[in-house]
């Protein structure tokens, strides 16, 4: 997917959104607090949210270097920093990624 923003542009994908996605500031969100926050509830269907890709990084937390990607949401400035935020590119519990694949259309243009 990197290769994809560099050449092509911003990259169009959906994640399943939980509740506490909705307090991501500047840190880089490293997936949920609960390990089963994604598994599905019978009496909540998930909900599934489209953002954008928009980069890529890398930051030192401790002792690791943490990957990430940047992506840009759809609930206004006052999300994340100015309508940002950073999702981890690690695989969360050893099965799943956050963010693991996504669309590039060609030409795309933000507006």
């Amino acid at each position: 997917m990197e290769e994809e923003l560099r050449t092509t542009g911003p990259v169009a994908t959906s994640i399943t959104w939980i509740q506490e996605m909705e307090d991501i500031k500047d840190e880089i969100y490293l997936g949920p607090d609960d390990p089963n926050a994604f598994v599905p509830q019978p009496d909540e269907p998930p909900i599934i949210h489209s953002v954008l890709i928009v980069g890529y990084g890398t930051e030192r937390v401790g002792q690791l270097d943490i990957p990430y990607w940047i992506i840009k949401n759809s609930h206004g400035t006052e999300w994340g920093n100015g309508g940002y935020g950073r999702f981890s590119q690690l695989i969360m519990d050893g099965e799943e990624e956050l963010i693991a694949a996504g669309i590039a259309p060609r030409g795309l243009k933000i507006f």
